[in-house]
């Protein structure tokens, strides 16, 4: 399974049911509506910084940017903050179905 995936679940349901959140150490797959697949706020690791100052630099209000998680969208409004070493997004509109080790490109 995947996360977003729709089809293949084998749950009959009133409702479409999508993959929202694998649980390997349970050996779950947990499944909800279309919305419970949005996300708003994500963790980077393995971050490639070009930025024009240090990324311990950023203040701590967070700095505006844009950020694209999906190669066919278009990038969307997203504050990234940098606080004790750890490094997240916040997706200002959020942005549905993103799975661990996805790639997060950040634009000024």
């Amino acid at each position: 399974y995947t996360i977003g995936q729709r089809r293949g679940i084998g749950i009959a349901s009133g409702e479409p049911l999508y993959v929202v959140h694998l649980d390997a150490d349970r050996a779950r797959v947990v499944v909800g509506p279309r919305e419970a697949l949005e996300t708003h706020k994500i963790y980077l690791r393995d971050m490639n910084w070009l930025g024009d100052a240090a990324l311990s630099d950023i203040p701590t209000a967070g700095l505006e940017l844009f950020a694209k998680v999906r190669s066919t969208r278009p990038p969307r409004p997203a504050v990234l903050h940098h606080n004790a070493g750890i490094t997240s997004v916040e997706l200002v509109d959020g942005e549905s179905g993103i799975a661990p080790g996805q790639a997060c490109v950040l634009y000024s």
